[in-house]
């Protein structure tokens, strides 16, 4: 049968696979601050329930999640699961790992302030908001990738190094051969 759009999206983002991909980040980051993220609560439950770790979502009661988020910046607990009510009240700064399973993925200007909230969180505000503006002025990979195949360069590899950094790789025979210099 086939799917459409919205469901293929959300097959995707609720892949199972994910849990082994979970599993393998959590052990090798046993001491650190883990936030897993996500937008869809089965996934979320289950991620929590397999991994018996504590999940915030928007219908968790308030003292709870002051409770939780609390626990989170002290170090008390090392690996909390939450939903996109996150992203409205939780200091993401205290998480030096985020784990994002699934989301909207659209919305460049969440994904960015994300970003700047875990990688600039000591930083003047002046400079916060220069990597914001930085974040999205960039080109994804993607939009890289197909830049290149309109150029007819799409024999050159994108290869993702990290969540900020990305670089283009390859040989372009034309511009190797002897003499073309």
């Amino acid at each position: 049968a086939l799917a459409n759009r919205r469901e293929k999206f959300r097959m995707s983002s609720e892949n199972p696979e994910k849990t082994t991909v979970i599993r393998s980040l959590l052990k090798r980051h046993p001491a650190d601050q883990v936030l897993i993220i996500g937008q869809y609560l089965r996934q979320l439950k289950s991620i929590a329930k397999e991994f018996g770790l504590p999940l915030i979502t928007g219908s968790t009661p308030l003292q709870m999640r002051l409770e939780l988020y609390a626990g989170f910046r002290s170090g008390e607990i090392k690996q909390l699961v939450v939903s996109k009510v996150a992203n409205f009240a939780i200091d993401l700064p205290d998480a030096n790992i985020a784990i994002q399973v699934s989301g909207t993925f659209g919305s460049r200007q969440e994904e960015a302030q994300r970003l700047v909230d875990l990688h600039t969180a000591d930083a003047p505000d002046i400079l916060r908001e220069d990597f914001y503006n930085s974040l999205l002025a960039a080109y994804t990979p993607w939009e890289v990738s197909e830049q290149l195949l309109s150029a007819g360069l799409d024999r050159l590899k994108i290869e993702i190094v990290s969540d900020r950094h990305w670089i283009v790789h390859g040989r372009i025979d034309e511009l190797c051969e002897p003499g073309s210099e």
